[in-house]
């Protein structure tokens, strides 16, 4: 007696309902995990280099902008603080004393008999005004010397011009001129010209 087995091919393997099938790893993933080439990397080292030298210079600019700025303040703050001292002083002014007067100099001395801060039994007292080693100085009477200047400020000019000396219309012309002692160019300097009426009270 012969026995004969026929298969069906067209029979599936049998699978569990809760049986999962693992996708097979010979076909290609939809996600693509290619990174940054060396050719890239190179190209974006040079733009932020390229940015980094830009930002920095930029930085730097608006950095000395400021501090040139603050240091033409600094040398108009000075010229102003002598110019208001010695405008101060000529509203009190009864002359000026002329032994120890300089006029016409770069670096001029004036000399001015007030009624401003007379000693005790004194009629009237005296103020100079001087410059020494860039600094302008204001000394009273018996006082010690006021520095009227900065120390950072250079002042390299202080010329005084007498004007109708032994008048009632009296005047002194005063220029004054100075820049800061740190500044690397002539941009910071600042002068100025300015004149004052004895009233001779």
């Amino acid at each position: 007696m012969q026995f004969f087995i026929t298969v069906d091919k067209k029979c599936r393997p049998w699978r569990h309902a809760n049986h999962s099938v693992t996708p097979s790893l010979r076909h290609p993933s939809t996600y693509s995990g290619k990174g940054f080439t060396l050719y890239e990397m190179l190209i974006y080292l040079a733009l932020f280099m390229m940015l980094s030298v830009l930002i920095v210079g930029l930085v730097m600019q608006l950095l000395t902008a400021g501090m040139r700025t603050a240091r033409t303040r600094e040398v108009v703050s000075a010229v102003s603080g002598v110019y208001d001292a010695l405008f101060y002083e000529a509203r009190f002014a009864n002359e000026v004393y002329e032994p120890t007067s300089v006029f016409g100099d770069d670096a001029s001395q004036v000399s001015l008999k007030t009624s401003l801060g007379v000693p005790a039994g004194e009629p009237f007292s005296f103020v100079d005004f001087y410059l020494d080693n860039g600094r302008v100085f204001m000394k009273r009477e018996a006082a010690a010397p006021k520095a009227l200047s900065s120390e950072r400020v250079l002042v390299d000019r202080f010329k005084i011009i007498r004007r109708n000396p032994l008048t009632t219309s009296e005047s002194l012309q005063i220029a004054v001129g100075a820049r800061h002692r740190f500044a690397r160019d002539d941009q910071e300097q600042f002068s100025a010209t300015s004149s004052i009426t004895l009233r001779r009270y």
